[in-house]
């Protein structure tokens, strides 16, 4: 679970396993990988990240009967540099670990993980207008100005608060086929042009279509189908948000598949379907 791109585009990191958990670090072109294994006491990954460089990877790791913390791994090194505690623990981070980002009874928050300082962007209003558009994750662009709030309507939200544009409401007879998890599916592209979303396919069974919309407004786009993974695999909460992972080219999409046994699958032409 969580893959997630370097920014350079040279490797590729995710979850692996059971608690407790173990950090993968592939390389992009060919099989050479690394494994980190979580300081002694935390047993598993909530969020991931890289950082700007490429070099360190941002995560929130917890354990049972403690904080959830933030702990920075220096790939260099190896070593894990612990940072402050997270209370919001299954929610995007900001790029230096810093900051959180979450919704809360229908407010998207951002979190100062330092200074505990919490802001609320925007506020659902008391309004027929925003009918079946409950912000669920918000997912923050690549530029960390942006935020798209997904489930089941889509809206682009500015990190200095204000109004959210909506760029996609889901026909009525469509808002039953998201997969559940208040679009944990969902994914910016690396240009932070459009945003990536997966919904089911009614009446088939475990079949998802991945979709992808203009950020700045305009029509969606089907650009693939495939078996999605089944069980419980899109209803826990404490798998984070990171289940799509678009490479910094717009030309390679990570993204989860399969059954009980989940696989990390790679696809190639994201950059021209997107743009068609």
């Amino acid at each position: 679970s969580h893959p997630v791109w370097s920014p350079d585009g040279q490797y590729l990191t995710y979850v692996r396993g059971n608690e407790p958990q173990t950090i993968v670090v592939r390389a992009a072109m060919g099989n050479h990988q690394r494994e980190f294994f979580l300081p002694a006491g935390l047993l598993s990954v909530r969020t991931l990240r890289w950082t700007p460089d490429s070099r360190s990877l941002v995560m929130t790791a917890t354990a049972p009967g403690r904080p959830s913390s933030v702990l920075r791994l220096g790939l260099s090194t190896g070593d894990f540099e612990v940072g402050p505690n997270n209370p919001a623990e299954g929610w995007p981070l900001s790029a230096d670990g810093l900051k959180v980002y979450r919704t809360r009874s229908g407010r998207v928050q951002e979190w100062d993980l330092t200074t505990a300082e919490r802001v609320v962007l925007w506020e659902v209003p008391d309004s027929d207008d925003y009918e079946g558009c409950w912000p669920g994750i918000p997912f923050l662009s690549p530029s960390g100005r942006r935020l798209a709030l997904v489930s089941p309507c889509i809206g682009i939200l500015s990190t200095d608060g204000g109004e959210p544009t909506w760029i996609y409401r889901p026909p009525p007879n469509e808002r039953g086929t998201w997969i559940p998890g208040d679009g944990r599916a969902s994914a910016w592209t690396a240009d932070g042009s459009s945003v990536l979303f997966v919904k089911n396919v009614p009446g088939q069974d475990g079949l998802k279509e991945l979709w992808s919309v203009p950020a700045d407004g305009g029509s969606p786009r089907k650009l693939h189908t495939f078996r999605g993974v089944s069980g419980r695999f899109h209803d826990s909460f404490f798998l984070g948000p990171a289940l799509i992972a678009v490479h910094p080219d717009n030309r390679h999409i990570g993204f989860m598949s399969g059954h009980e046994r989940s696989e990390l699958w790679v696809m190639d032409g994201l950059e021209e379907a997107v743009r068609q």
